[in-house]
């Protein structure tokens, strides 16, 4: 989040289904079905010009596939530390983070019991282990997000999310095949961890394309480099 684009933008901040507090069905956690959720968003909200779709992680793959879907409506697409499931690079990442990316969320039943009173631990860890920054998510933050996924079937959706990489892949490269690489500008960001596979990933979903990289910073882009997410998207506009 980027507190000081209010004042310039209208921007739509949606909870993915089942995330923030709202239970959500006990399926549709494909990155597909998740960008159809934005797309009824966005036409309840009355939004009938092109929009710039920014998200971060598992949330830039969901912009990745409305903007598959929604090439007529979208001016810029941008990827924060975001690699659509399905790229080399993905598979890369999936492949090196086995365990936690596939296998455990497989069995969302005994992952949800393991975690389950252990929320903010187990938030805590996944945030800090990918921060530069461990100070820019604060205690307070980490309350605000266990007692999220603490609602009833916040956590399953999460591990859903997850869960569905392999399908979301499939989706992609279907999507790909049939229409083409996008032709909208697309902006990468990255830290400097992704730097050396962030344009050969544009290249592959996109014609026109920006890598950006951010140093000193881990995972957590927005929140460790607020100024610099700002100071991007809003370079867009002009």
């Amino acid at each position: 989040m980027v507190p000081k684009l209010w004042e310039d933008f209208k921007m739509i901040v949606p909870n993915l289904r089942g995330i923030g507090g709202n239970p959500g069905p006990a399926s549709g956690y494909d990155k597909h079905s998740l960008a159809a959720d934005i797309k009824a968003i966005l036409l309840e909200e009355c939004v009938n010009e092109k929009i710039i779709i920014c998200g971060h992680g598992i949330g830039g793959q969901v912009g990745f596939a409305y903007a598959l879907h929604n090439r007529e409506d979208v001016k810029n697409l941008v990827l924060v530390n975001a690699f659509p499931p399905g790229t080399d690079k993905m598979n890369k990442i999936t492949e090196a983070q086995a365990i936690w990316r596939k296998w455990f969320p497989a069995d969302t039943d005994l992952a949800c019991m393991l975690i389950a009173g252990k929320e903010r631990d187990y938030i805590r860890h996944i945030i800090q282990s990918n921060s530069y920054d461990t100070a820019a998510i604060t205690e307070s933050d980490l309350e605000i997000y266990a007692a999220a996924y603490r609602a009833p079937g916040a956590m399953r959706a999460a591990l859903e999310m997850y869960r569905t990489l392999n399908a979301d892949g499939e989706l992609n490269l279907a999507s790909l095949e049939e229409k083409g690489k996008l032709t909208i500008p697309v902006t990468g960001i990255a830290s400097d961890c992704d730097k050396n596979v962030l344009q050969e990933m544009l290249d592959e979903i996109s014609i026109d394309n920006t890598a950006v990289v951010v140093t000193n910073t881990g995972h957590w882009i927005a929140n460790e480099q607020q100024q610099a997410i700002e100071q991007i998207i809003r370079s867009l506009t002009y």
